[in-house]
């Protein structure tokens, strides 16, 4: 896949926010890199990615359960890049550069083909980060979302301005 060579080939280069193993447990990890045959060199890498603390992990998991439940073809790949997205989203810039893509349209795409169910919501061009966030409020009912419409919240433009 891809998407997965480009994500892993920038955390091994230091890019992006990505943590140390990728946000996974040490056997968890050795399977991702078998079941996408890549290389097993990485461990220079282990100094340069940030540590993720254990204080998000719910917030990983609520995250990954939406993704899951919106996979376009049900595949364990989808499952793996679900994983990768619900991580890069503790990142603190764009989804894309968290996850270490070159560009918005690369995690568009990645995100079309694997996640159609749920992409395809975002028809407003809404930046990724937030538009997951507002459906994990949607489906959770929350209070992050206090206007009825976007186009009526005082964070539009935050939402939804060019990203660079």
């Amino acid at each position: 896949n891809r998407y997965i060579e480009m994500i892993f080939a920038s955390w091994c280069s230091g890019k992006g926010a990505m943590p140390t193993k990728l946000g996974m447990q040490p056997q968890q990890f050795e399977k991702f890199l078998d079941y996408f045959e890549l290389p097993k060199d990485w461990s220079y890498h282990q100094q340069l990615a940030p540590i993720m603390g254990d204080d998000r992990g719910e917030e990983i998991q609520e995250l990954y359960s939406l993704l899951l439940k919106q996979r376009t073809h049900g595949t364990e790949t989808e499952a793996w890049i679900a994983w990768l997205v619900a991580v890069g989203s503790m990142g603190s810039d764009h989804l894309w550069s968290d996850l270490g893509l070159s560009k918005r349209s690369d995690l568009t795409a990645m995100l079309l083909a694997n996640f159609y169910p749920l992409a395809k919501k975002n028809n407003w061009d809404m930046k990724w980060k937030k538009f997951l966030y507002r459906q994990l409020c949607e489906t959770k009912r929350g209070a992050l979302c206090l206007a009825p419409t976007c186009e009526e919240c005082i964070d539009y433009d935050e939402c939804y301005s060019i990203e660079s």
